[in-house]
């Protein structure tokens, strides 16, 4: 009986054979019109069964067809080898197709990004190249300033001290860095060469399998040379062959592009590797906008704040500038007053044009002052305010630091679980190949029993047979995950390779941001010791002021009590000139002429002490706070001629007050009292008679010793060295013009011409 039955599994058409001894051939021919029409190969399992009256005779299990069954077996588990092969490329492909779409997306995101950030690199370099001038300008600045800084010296030395242990405490903290980083590396050395061994062992794994497969090629060879008396098989198996060959071949090409699909997928990983780091520069570009942005707004408003004092500075230009303009106008009608007097008044309208030059270029030199000043206050503003900015840039590089060691101990953990998951799948590969090579052994013990079992031994080696075909299989599989695991070796250290590299650029940020602190710090010692220097300046000219204004007080007084000595010698002198008009005679007349030429001699004399004591200050001018210093040595010579002169006024007027009394007193009458002289007959009666006439209140204040008088018109003591105190007014004003300004002076000049007027 002859019965042959067809069914699928998994898409191969499987004919089952259920044949008599004696219908070996049929069943040969029948396997051949199978191979024929699927033309594909076909797994032939015999079922010998015997039948209810017969048994297997020992020709007949010399005939069994087991090489034959090898082969089919062998060519069936490559076929669905094959096809698994295709499934997995199909969606390896669709992957790629999605990856591909998703970089070109990635590509374009990331290209309009870089442009932005480019045009905002180029106008962070305009930016930039403005703060460098800004800063060349206040260089020169301290260059100018170099000269007040030697005071500052020892500070400087102090702070140095300081900077000094700060670098220390930098160095340990590197160190302790360092530290960390060398434990994270040995670590991670560690974990390479587990890494390294369990790749040694899956390669001892693949020799055993190896092995394995040289003893089964043996066996079946062994099996071909029982199986060459058969003249039947020969042609299957040479039929066979061919279709071996061709499998082979396809075999060798779906190799190749899976190897082509491989290469492909590494490249897009590697691809992925580097949109990684673009976003990760992308980031890192970000958090810098944000910081340029915050500068932009600082700096927008220290722009305001300078417009603001600006504006208020011009304000009080402008005040300043309606009060000269008033004091001009004044000066102006004073002059013309002026103009009006007798020719010994010119000499002091020549004083006033020199103070008004004195004045114009005090006020020039008050304006380039108040620019200065104004400079050097916007100046430390502002590096105030860069020093804040500062501070707060060195800590968000803090924060920053922070943030990347805790995305490195991230990535560290991924990675080991990384590891974790891959030790795992190694272990269980372990066990199943463990398991597959003890099932060869009882594979091999049941192939050794096989030979002297009886009839149902044959039963029993077709179902090994299929038994080792699975195993084969799931070899197959198992030798396909190892690949997967080899590959997946291969990205880890890959990985490994990333984060060696990241690590690498974490180290020079963080040494790029150490070096930009101690330019920082630097930067911030130079400006606390301009501040200091600043401080300084500031402070001593607070006090010069002071002692300035002090002395112009004092200086304001005596001028005041000069003008009202000066006016009442004039006056005194005119009040004379009007006594001696009459008839006079030659004694008296020279006597007057000789005190007049004495006043005017004094005179003289004190305007060249004046114009002196001008000189001197015009020089001590340039060099104010070490002349003030060696003021009593200048002025020795002055004290002596103003002493001189004090005893020859005290002289001058003790004698005109006398010789009015005696001398002047009789001719104080008119015409007629002079022809009355011709015709009295008593003389002294005459004498009585002038004597008995009142005085003016004027010539009485007039006859009176200069050295009686008080500054409220009471007397006062000689003792007061009034050109001397000119001397020291002199000075003062000068100091006064080059370091405040010409408006207390112009105060004091209208001061004076005031009290001019007045008297």
């Amino acid at each position: 009986m002859l019965t042959i039955k067809t069914y699928p599994s998994n898409c191969h058409s499987i004919a089952e054979v259920v044949t008599h001894p004696a219908h070996a051939w049929v069943s040969a021919a029948v396997h051949r019109t199978t191979n024929s029409l699927c033309m594909r190969p076909l797994l032939l399992h015999y079922d010998c069964v015997y039948l209810a009256q017969g048994g297997w005779s020992e020709t007949s299990r010399s005939r069994a067809p087991n090489g034959l069954d090898t082969t089919i077996h062998r060519i069936f588990a490559a076929h669905v080898n094959v096809e698994e092969l295709k499934k997995e490329i199909l969606s390896t492909n669709g992957a790629l197709k999605d990856l591909q779409n998703e970089h070109s997306q990635y590509k374009e995101e990331y290209g309009c990004q870089i442009l932005q950030l480019n045009e905002a690199l180029e106008t962070y370099e305009k930016q930039l190249a403005l703060e460098k001038e800004q800063t060349k300008q206040l260089q020169e600045q301290e260059r100018v300033h170099c000269l007040a800084n030697e005071s500052l010296q020892r500070e400087l030395i102090e702070r140095r001290i300081e900077v000094e242990r700060l670098q220390t405490l930098m160095n340990m903290v590197k160190e302790e860095s360092q530290k960390k980083t060398e434990q994270q590396l040995r670590i991670i050395q560690e974990k390479t060469a587990s890494l390294d061994c369990t790749s040694f062992q899956l390669e001892s794994m693949k020799d055993a399998l190896q092995k394995i497969s040289d003893e089964l090629t043996a066996k079946s060879q062994c099996l071909d040379h029982a199986e060459k008396c058969l003249t039947e098989t020969r042609n299957l198996l040479a039929e066979k062959d061919r279709s071996l060959q061709c499998v082979f071949d396809e075999l060798k090409k779906l190799r190749l592009y899976a190897e082509s699909k491989k290469r492909e997928v590494q490249q897009i990983r590697a691809d992925n590797e580097k949109m990684t780091e673009l976003q990760r520069d992308t980031d890192t570009l970000k958090l810098l906008l944000v910081e340029k942005d915050n500068m932009i707004v600082t700096l927008r408003g220290q722009i305001e704040a300078i417009t603001h004092m600006i504006d208020q500075q011009n304000q009080k230009v402008d005040v300043l500038e309606m009060e000269k303009s008033q004091l001009l106008d004044e000066v102006a009608a004073k002059k013309c007053q002026l103009q009006d007097l007798a020719l010994k008044a010119e000499t002091k309208e020549k004083r006033i044009a020199e103070l008004e030059e004195i004045c114009t270029t005090s006020e020039l030199e008050k304006s380039k002052l108040m620019h200065s000043n104004t400079r050097k206050i916007l100046s430390a503003k502002k590096m105030k305010k860069e020093r804040e900015e500062i501070m707060a840039e060195l800590r968000e590089t803090k924060s920053d630091l922070a943030n990347l060691a805790e995305d490195y101990k991230i990535l560290k953990r991924k990675y080991e679980n990384q590891t974790g998951d891959t030790e795992n799948t190694t272990t269980i590969l372990k066990m199943q190949l463990k398991a597959a090579i003890a099932e060869l052994e009882h594979a091999k013990t049941t192939l050794n029993t096989v030979e002297d079992c009886d009839g149902q031994a044959v039963k029993i080696a077709t179902r090994m047979q299929k038994k080792i075909t699975a195993k084969r299989e799931q070899i197959d599989m198992l030798q396909s995950r190892v690949h997967l695991l080899e590959e997946a070796l291969s990205n880890a250290t890959k990985d490994k390779h990333v984060l060696k590299v990241e690590r690498k650029k974490l180290m020079q940020e963080c040494v790029h941001e150490a070096s930009e602190r101690y330019k920082l710090s630097e930067t911030l010692e130079t400006l606390k010791a301009e501040n200091n220097t600043l401080k300084v300046n500031v402070t001593r000219t607070e006090a010069a002021l002071e002692k300035t204004l002090l002395q112009l007080s004092e200086c304001q007084k005596v001028m005041q009590h000069l003008e009202q000595d000066t006016m009442r010698l004039r006056l005194q002198h005119t009040l004379e000139l009007q006594e001696f008009k009459g008839p006079v005679s030659d004694l008296p007349g020279r006597s007057v002429h000789s005190d007049s030429t004495d006043l005017f001699h004094l005179q003289k004399k004190k305007l060249m002490c004046i114009s002196d004591a001008l000189k001197i200050s015009k020089e001590i001018v340039e060099k104010p706070l070490e002349d003030v210093k060696h003021l009593p040595n200048s002025l020795s010579p002055f004290k002596k001629e103003a002493m001189k002169m004090r005893k020859n006024s005290n002289i001058t007027l003790d004698h005109i007050s006398k010789e009015q009394l005696t001398l002047h007193t009789a001719h104080l009458a008119d015409k007629d009292s002079t022809v009355k002289l011709s015709y009295a007959s008593s003389p002294k009666k005459q004498i009585n008679e002038q004597e008995v006439k009142p005085k003016s209140p004027v010539h009485c204040l007039l006859t009176t010793a200069a050295c009686d008088m008080d500054s409220n018109g009471k007397f006062y003591s000689p003792t007061n060295d009034h050109e001397l105190v000119l001397g020291m007014f002199f000075l003062i004003t000068g100091f006064f013009v080059r370091y405040i300004g010409a408006d207390l002076l112009t105060r004091s000049i209208l001061l004076v011409t005031g009290s001019l007027q007045y008297v």
